[in-house]
């Protein structure tokens, strides 16, 4: 679980009424490859395995210095939690989605119909929607949602990735 998540919501998608100061990005190589961190004003708002849509100054600020510790902690099993400070710019809906993905304990797994239910939607593909645009990967843990099957679904990175991840906290999946 994350300490500190903040949820903006957007309306008619328009992401340009958002007024951001302070934003910095860098990037770093993972066993899952590169990830890309942004910070605005104070706040993670960004990780993601490529740089479209962030945006500012490459500059590795000392929160960024601090998310970069705590996912090298988590992909090497010495972390299970994170708690640095997140702000999630999203539609209404796609808050519903990750305010749920954000309750899922490591280790464990939810479906896509499970999350459905959660928020009270009866399709599953809405959902899988959300979770793939995910801005926060592994804090917000979108590779924790499998099918209802037990198998793997999709993953914004590749099926590889989520693999790796859920394998990395133990989690047994379908092949």
């Amino acid at each position: 679980m994350v300490q500190l998540l903040e949820f903006v919501t957007i309306k008619n998608n328009n992401k340009n009424f958002v007024q951001k100061q302070n934003i910095f990005w860098h990037s770093f190589n993972t066993p899952i490859g590169e990830l890309f961190i942004e910070e605005t004003d104070g706040f993670i708002t960004k990780v993601s395995f490529n740089k479209m849509g962030i945006s500012g100054n490459h500059f590795e600020s000392e929160l960024i210095k601090k998310t970069k510790i705590q996912i090298d902690e988590f992909l090497n099993k010495k972390r299970k939690d994170f708690d640095f400070p997140i702000k999630v710019f999203a539609s209404e809906f796609q808050i519903k989605v990750l305010k749920q993905l954000s309750k899922i304990p490591y280790g464990q797994t939810k479906s896509y119909m499970d999350i459905a239910k959660m928020i009270n939607i009866k399709g599953a593909r809405a959902v899988g929607n959300a979770c793939g645009k995910n801005p926060i990967l592994l804090a917000i843990p979108c590779h924790r949602v499998i099918n209802s099957n037990g198998k793997l679904g999709g993953f914004t990175g590749k099926s590889n990735k989520k693999l790796f991840l859920l394998e990395n906290e133990n989690i047994q999946i379908k092949k």
